[in-house]
């Protein structure tokens, strides 16, 4: 089911000429910064 959702999304991204990664690792590193203020 992941696995299905992760290859439609790498599609939607490939068809608007979108950098599915980049956007990714954006979301990581948003992520990384809140677990790091956290106390």
């Amino acid at each position: 089911m992941e696995a299905g959702a992760e290859y439609t999304l790498l599609e939607f991204g490939a068809e608007h000429g979108m950098d599915v990664t980049s956007e990714a690792m954006r979301a990581v590193t948003g992520i990384l910064r809140v677990l790091l203020l956290m106390p």
